[in-house]
């Protein structure tokens, strides 16, 4: 194994060990409806976060909306489908875990468990640094660099702050290196299976993130001349290009049906807030809309 081989296994083991030891657990609305969507998903193959308002971290308001008698969070189920593994996973991690250094207030008894989850959230910052690294190795035809450059990011930018949220962002990020790897090896060498690696991201951030769907989507006008060149070339090649295509194109018409069976809509949730102000305790929305004015 050469040196340079080493210093990049022993890059992405450090980024992941210190990834794994920032996780603080579920801190906000932002991430507890997503958590107990992804929970409701695995007990009950739903949406419904009502059986969980019993949770002491059950800080949902206001990023919930109540639709047929239902408690639903705002940003789809996607991402919840995205961490079942980690949830898997939590639950064996969780008894290892050591938190004598947290404030007593907020072990709850679940506390480790979710700990675990958000510190496995690491891993798909990593996957999407690894794919911007492989990047940078096919551009500069140097490993050190690309791993320097990569460092930079991991830990110079908002990369760390995200990595171990139970938020959508390790997620766009990991869609997003999917995605630019998939784009460099199809503009460089009209590889099926790189259109292919495209669309796949393409169809998984139709239920993460509008925006970042919305990118590729455009992106994606710009693949269409090489790929008529390629397939005039080699008039054959179509098949293979839509055997690698058609993955993409199934997990977004199926999310699509997802959602007109949960939410009754084509988009997800996080696109249609409903009634906001509806949705939140008297008692709670005087504070709210003063935050929202601050």
């Amino acid at each position: 194994m050469s040196k340079q081989r080493i210093v990049t296994l022993v890059l992405f083991a450090a980024i992941f060990v210190g990834y794994f030891s920032s996780a603080a657990g579920l801190f906000n609305s932002l991430d507890v409806p997503q958590f107990f969507t992804t929970e409701a998903l695995m007990e009950h193959q739903d949406l419904n976060l009502l059986p969980y308002q019993t949770d002491p971290h059950f800080f949902v308001h206001p990023d919930f909306f109540m639709y047929e008698d239902q408690m639903l969070g705002l940003r789809g189920y996607m991402q919840s489908v995205f961490s079942i593994p980690l949830h898997i996973a939590g639950r064996f991690i969780a008894p290892f875990l050591i938190t004598d250094q947290f404030p007593q207030n907020i072990q709850t008894p679940n506390f480790k468990y979710e700990l675990a989850v958000t510190s496995l959230y690491a891993l798909f910052m990593l996957v999407g640094l690894f794919f911007t690294w492989k990047i940078m190795v096919e551009l500069t035809k140097n490993e050190l660099l690309a791993s320097i450059v990569t460092f930079s990011l991991a830990y110079g930018t908002y990369f760390w702050k995200y990595a171990t949220m139970y938020a959508r962002q390790p997620i766009m990020i990991m869609i997003l290196g999917m995605a630019m790897f998939g784009f460099y090896r199809f503009f460089k060498k009209q590889k099926p299976w790189a259109l292919g690696l495209v669309l796949l991201g393409w169809g998984l951030s139709f239920g993460i993130d509008s925006t970042l769907f919305l990118s590729i989507t455009i992106a994606l006008l710009f693949i269409l001349i090489p790929l008529l060149k390629s397939l005039k070339k080699n008039k054959s090649s179509w098949i293979m290009y839509a055997a690698y295509i058609l993955p993409g194109l199934a997990i977004f018409i199926l999310n699509i049906l997802g959602n007109q069976y949960w939410y009754d809509t084509f988009s997800f949730a996080q696109y249609d807030r409903h009634d906001l102000f509806a949705s939140i305790p008297p008692n709670e929305l005087g504070g709210f809309l003063l935050s929202v004015q601050i």
